[in-house]
């Protein structure tokens, strides 16, 4: 009881945010049970070499029977220290995208969101083990960066105004998107101190693709992460009033 009160008080004044806190003290519970174990072991066994030996058969055993669970307990390790991604953060991992909800010692818990309709939650909740850690690619949209590409498709026939249209959108997709570049210039430049970053354009662009029987116009832009949706809503709403 004394270790745990000792323990959670540092982690909660070392660590600043509440999803981190969670987890490290969930772990740090795991390691006292192990050690309250070993503090029983000891009264039951008085040789300290028995004790050794027991220890590495026990131990030999829970390696062959729970390789999986122990690679999971690592793995949560790792996403502690490493922050890989926290409560909170969007991620993709092995072909599923949504919100962390929760970073238990086994497995992380997400609630799954629908990335075609700007991130809306779709209400599956999918859990996923740690140890995938060490065999597939994480991709954090919220760790470093507050904003995420996105796009506008629109069809148009080959007798509209062309440069006309462009222009149009160019100017309806910077009026919604100005906060977001000028706040994304400065996190580029942040995360290029830390690590190599090439500085790239943040403005709005439109591509033109030609069909046989349609023009294709693609706007691409910079929108916040958390507020896509929204900001997308507002730049269709207004670019179908005017074309």
């Amino acid at each position: 009881l004394v270790l745990y009160t000792i323990g959670v008080y540092a982690i909660v004044r070392k660590m600043p945010d509440e999803g981190s806190r969670f987890t490290a003290v969930r772990i740090f519970s795991a390691f006292l049970i192990g050690l309250g174990l070993l503090l029983g072991l000891m009264v039951w066994v008085q040789d300290p070499k028995e004790i050794v030996l027991v220890i590495g058969i026990i131990w030999g055993a829970i390696v062959v029977a729970l390789r999986d669970l122990i690679q999971n307990m690592v793995g949560s390790l790792i996403l502690l220290v490493t922050r890989m991604y926290r409560i909170g953060d969007r991620i993709h991992i092995k072909g599923v995208y949504g919100t962390v909800m929760d970073i238990g010692i086994f497995r992380t818990t997400l609630m799954r969101l629908d990335e075609e309709s700007g991130d809306h939650p779709s209400g599956q909740i999918t859990t996923i083990p740690n140890g995938i850690l060490f065999r597939e690619t994480v991709t954090n949209t919220s760790r470093d960066l507050s904003f995420t590409g996105d796009e506008i498709r629109i069809t148009l026939p080959f007798s509209a105004d062309i440069d006309k249209t462009r222009m149009l959108l160019l100017g309806i997709v910077q009026k919604h998107t100005m906060e977001v570049q000028e706040k994304a210039m400065a996190e580029i430049e942040q995360l290029s101190d830390r690590k190599f970053l090439p500085s790239f354009a943040t403005e709005p662009t439109v591509f033109v693709h030609l069909d046989r029987h349609k023009v294709l116009m693609v706007v691409k832009y910079y929108t916040e992460t958390r507020r896509r949706s929204e900001i997308k809503n507002q730049i269709v709403g207004e670019i179908s009033q005017v074309i």
